[in-house]
């Protein structure tokens, strides 16, 4: 084997370590995101995939709530509108009367 082969073959056995190294790395990565999405023993196989599933029945279940709530505040902006009127019109009522009193005295005083 002349030099020129040696130096070919070294440069090919380099090559193939950094691709060896290269394909180690990546598939202690692809560990890491599958332990993520998945989970692993170490956390009883509870990875992002069974959260979002959790999330999802959360929001069902909140979506329901919403909905059986709707009439109840419906009802209750209701009755709130209701009271505030009702304030409003005793207010008005009490300042037109208190008018009124004052003008009758006002009236019986210039008599």
């Amino acid at each position: 084997m002349t030099s020129l082969e040696i130096g070919r073959m070294e440069k090919i056995e380099h090559h193939l370590k950094l691709l060896k190294d290269d394909a180690i790395e990546k598939g202690h990565a692809l560990t890491r995101i599958e332990s993520a999405l998945i989970g692993n023993a170490m956390n009883d196989n509870w990875g992002l995939v069974h959260d979002v599933k959790d999330i999802r029945k959360r929001v069902e279940v909140l979506e329901d709530e919403k909905i059986e709530l709707k009439p109840y505040k419906i009802a209750f902006g209701i009755i709130a509108a209701t009271i505030i009127t009702g304030l409003v019109a005793i207010f008005v009522q009490t300042v037109y009367n208190s008018e009124k009193l004052e003008k009758v005295k006002l009236l019986e005083i210039q008599k």
